[in-house]
């Protein structure tokens, strides 16, 4: 089984408004908890225009200049994630960065994760981290990505068209 997500994340869905209205491909995708997620699909990704390098390239495969700086700008109405995770058949790996006031607040982060518990506790994965920074927790439970409902879709894309599928991780 495979999982795939790059995402911009935030505790509020409030954070997104402003870019919601202003760029087409834009899809605000609601989570549990208030959470709210902008799916990076490719047709986001062409209307935000075209990149000159990949930021933090050996830490991310998805998190561009553009979406870096996207992510910034958006940061100043509260804090923003992004997210990155790719597994199949158990192995794989997260990474985060969150943004705040338009800088970088923690991260980057990354933690692979292999199917032998080559990993540390899922507490400290690196989603789990970067939404813990996000603020509007209130549970106990440390695994923040499934309390958020970040596995309702195995593929970014999936998020937008609605398929319906439950994934792990």
């Amino acid at each position: 089984m495979a999982y795939s997500l790059q995402a911009l994340i935030a505790a509020d869905r409030d954070v997104f408004d402003e870019a919601a209205r202003s760029i087409a491909g834009l899809a605000v995708v609601p989570l549990r908890h208030g959470f709210a997620m902008v799916p990076l699909t490719g047709r986001l990704r062409t209307a935000l225009g075209p990149c000159s390098y990949r930021s933090y390239e050996e830490i991310f495969d998805g998190l561009t200049s553009t979406v870096a700086e996207f992510a910034a700008g958006v940061s100043r109405a509260g804090p923003v994630a992004y997210c990155e995770a790719e597994f199949f058949g158990g192995d794989g790996g997260q990474a985060s960065i969150v943004w705040r006031g338009g800088a970088v607040e923690f991260g980057p982060v990354h933690v692979a994760v292999d199917d032998d518990g080559g990993c540390p506790p899922v507490g400290e994965w690196a989603i789990n981290l970067a939404l813990a920074r996000l603020g509007g927790i209130t549970w106990t439970d440390p695994d923040h990505f499934q309390v958020v409902g970040l596995n309702g879709h195995r593929a970014t894309e999936a998020w937008v068209n609605g398929r319906v599928g439950r994934g792990g991780r």
